[in-house]
């Protein structure tokens, strides 16, 4: 039994080999909080327009990307605010410190810092929009990201770079605007467009939450992976 996370990998694996795709969607329990916890956090963010990226930190993810983008949003969006929920290496974080003091960002971006994976969700809900702004590399040509499933699970519409993965998912549910590079300044029209029009980034993000409840969930990848299981002719010892 050869079991495979994606379509691409499993076609890299050549004909000879006919594997099982389990897609890693979102155990959707695991997104659930107490709603005193998002009340407080609202508090917190209170008047901001939060945008969320969240998950592993590196400059080809485009966390650098998501930190420029701020800058042109500001003008249009002076109370947008970026979460970056996550850990980030310190060498990108002296980065990204260093480009929020230099183009005046401080108080634009929060560096959350790590959360443990029950968290993720507050974070989710207080949030308007998630990002995935990866760099054009052949990993991100061939792999999906859990995220733009977690966002759609939370009702938020995406914004993404426009990568074969990606746009695959975000054409079956409309849930999102796709950018043709991670570039700051196309990321920030990106945003400004569903920014603009709340009532049209609602409906995308409830598209993708009517998917995830349907089929882009653990629950039923459980089955199928269960399933592949009993496949098995394996002798108890």
């Amino acid at each position: 039994l050869v079991l495979t996370a994606d379509g691409a990998i499993a076609e890299s694996l050549g004909p000879l080999v006919k594997p099982t795709v389990i897609f890693n969607y979102p155990l959707l329990s695991v997104l659930a909080v107490a709603p005193e916890e998002v009340r407080t956090l609202r508090r917190k963010y209170e008047g901001a327009r939060c945008l969320i990226y969240h998950g592993s930190m590196a400059e080809e993810r485009g966390v650098l990307a998501a930190v420029g983008a701020m800058r042109y949003l500001r003008d249009r969006h002076p109370n947008a605010k970026l979460l970056l929920v996550g850990q980030m290496p310190e060498s990108l974080g002296v980065r990204v410190r260093g480009m929020l003091g230099r183009l005046g960002l401080d108080e634009a971006v929060d560096l959350v810092g790590w959360v443990d994976h029950s968290e993720v969700g507050k974070y989710l809900a207080v949030s308007e929009i998630g990002l995935v702004p990866f760099a054009r590399t052949r990993k991100f040509e061939r792999n999906i990201p859990q995220k733009i499933f977690e966002y759609w699970a939370a009702g938020l519409p995406v914004v993404a770079t426009d990568l074969d993965p990606i746009r695959h998912f975000v054409g079956q549910c409309d849930g999102g605007v796709l950018t043709e590079s991670n570039d700051p300044f196309l990321l920030a029209q990106a945003i400004s467009s569903l920014l603009s029009q709340p009532g049209t980034a609602e409906e995308m993000g409830k598209r993708g939450r009517v998917m995830v409840e349907k089929s882009w969930r653990w629950e039923r990848m459980e089955a199928d992976l269960l399933a592949a299981y009993r496949t098995l002719n394996i002798e108890r010892v």
